[in-house]
């Protein structure tokens, strides 16, 4: 996260802090508005309209973009995940990418790409996980893409066929 923010990334929320506390990391971003899930729900039959929907997908595909850029996958992206900035601060148009807990290193110290792991565990909510997740295979860019595909579809008045499955097997089938 540092990498982007010296970067000075458009998608990456300030970073105030960051730590260990025991067993757990931390870090600490600036205050930002509500998330892509809210503005869903509070929207028209609780989704975006065209225009919106179109504004706020080319802004999550960068935010993705630059975290690939850093070396990392996101492997949970959804509309929960990104939020909105705040209009106190003259952002509200500009969309920034949220909770990093899985995000995962693809590339070594060289910027070297890693071998992928032969079985990986399940990474995601199920609803925008991508193929790759339901197999348990691993992560690679094309799938933080397929999820944001998922997530683009979903915020319109389209929808996923296994919206409403909360189960990872009946959605993989």
């Amino acid at each position: 996260m540092q990498r982007l923010q010296a970067r000075k990334a458009m998608h990456m929320a300030d970073l105030i802090d960051k730590g260990r506390y025991e067993h757990f990391n931390y870090i600490v971003m600036k205050l930002l508005g509500r998330s892509l899930q809210e503005a869903k729900k509070s929207g028209p039959d609780q989704h975006l309209s065209l225009g919106p929907a179109i504004g706020c997908a080319i802004q999550c595909l960068e935010a993705i973009e630059e975290l690939h850029w850093a070396g990392f996958l996101h492997r949970d992206v959804k509309p929960g995940n990104f939020a909105i900035g705040r209009a106190e601060t003259g952002d509200i148009r500009k969309l920034y990418i949220l909770d990093f807990g899985m995000c995962r290193k693809y590339v070594d110290k060289n910027n070297v790409m890693l071998q992928p792991r032969k079985k990986a565990p399940f990474r995601g909510t199920p609803r925008y996980a991508p193929i790759t997740s339901h197999i348990g295979k691993e992560h690679c860019r094309k799938d933080d893409v397929e999820s944001w595909f998922y997530m683009l579809i979903d915020f319109t008045n389209a929808q996923l066929p296994w919206k409403g499955v909360t189960k990872i097997k009946e959605v993989r089938d």
